[in-house]
């Protein structure tokens, strides 16, 4: 009998938690079931207010290393639904998450002041696009960084 080679990516409960800041949550639901196809271990933050997401971001509801941020963004900070947005400035104040390696999927979240607001406070890494983009890439492109780092590819690769 011929030996079968596999190249889908085997990751062994791999902890991922998704923080879902939407109006919808088909995008967070889609990365749910693709990353759990790679054996990841996933679990679901839905955000109702503007203080729980603050409580995630300061390490008090606990998440995993890896956290993905299925939102929206504007102007220079996060979009959360019928409140205020959530700006550079109170992120800096707000963010401690030590180790953690966070993926937000919302348009100009990759901005300079929030990328430092969440490495200042504490992140391994942050890794979000610094201009608009059409939502089915920014949820392909979380695919592709998961599927990569499930064959043991290192996320500066």
């Amino acid at each position: 009998m011929e030996e079968v080679r596999e190249d889908f990516p085997l990751v062994l409960q791999e902890p991922v938690s998704i923080v879902l800041v939407s109006y919808t949550d088909v995008e967070a639901m889609t990365l749910r079931n693709v990353l759990e196809c790679f054996n990841y271990r996933v679990e679901m933050h839905r955000v109702g207010s503007r203080p729980q997401f603050l409580e995630i971001l300061r390490g008090n509801i606990p998440t995993f290393r890896y956290v993905i941020l299925s939102c929206h963004g504007d102007m220079g900070g996060f979009v959360i639904p019928y409140q205020n947005p959530l700006l550079a400035d109170e992120l800096a104040q707000t963010v401690r998450l030590p180790g953690h390696v966070v993926l937000s999927l919302g348009c100009a979240t990759g901005a300079e002041a929030l990328a430092n607001a969440f490495l200042g406070g504490g992140c391994a890494a942050y890794v979000a696009p610094t201009d608009g983009v059409e939502a089915n890439a920014a949820m392909l492109f979380a695919i592709h960084l998961f599927y990569f780092l499930g064959k043991n590819c290192s996320l500066s690769a």
